[in-house]
Formats: structure tokens, sequence, C-alpha cells
């Protein structure tokens, strides 16, 4: 059982990483407009699973990583480079 909730900006994204983990909780942004609900789910979440943000190294995923960090300071970062 994983104790990290995994950030990621969308449905392909959380598909991609549970066929590598399937037991693995994520939480879906839908892009870079991340809404303040998600935010708070995020946040509570946060007292008792360690925050992994998964973004793409782009724009749209460097502003969801900012908006997490925001609230979060200590969650854990993950990339895969664009090259």
């Amino acid at each position: 059982m994983f104790n990290q909730i995994i950030v990621v900006e969308g449905r392909h994204d959380e598909a991609r990483i549970k066929e590598a983990f399937a037991d693995c909780q994520c939480i879906i942004t839908n892009g870079s407009e991340i809404s303040r609900e998600t935010l708070n789910i995020i946040k509570q979440l946060s007292l008792t699973h360690q925050i992994v943000i998964f973004t793409d190294p782009d724009y749209p995923g460097e502003r969801i990583r900012s908006k997490v960090l925001e609230i979060i300071p200590n969650a854990l970062h993950a990339f895969i480079p664009k090259n």
C-alpha cells in the first residue's frame, strides 16, 4: 500500500502511472487551471499522505507545481525530462 498521493495533470498521466503502480493513488488537476477545490483536497490529503508532484516540465506543469508548492512546501518532485 502506498502512502503517497501523486498529483498529475490529466487522466492519461494517471493511466500511465497506474500501468506501473496499480495501487497508486492520484489526484488529477485537469491542467494548469487547477481549482481551489482541488488544491484544498490536496492540502487535506497532505495531512496523512506524502504528496508527490509529477507534472510535465513545461509551462502548465510548472504552473501546477508552483501552485501546489504554495500550500505544501514539502511536496516531493518527480520529473521525466523533455528529451
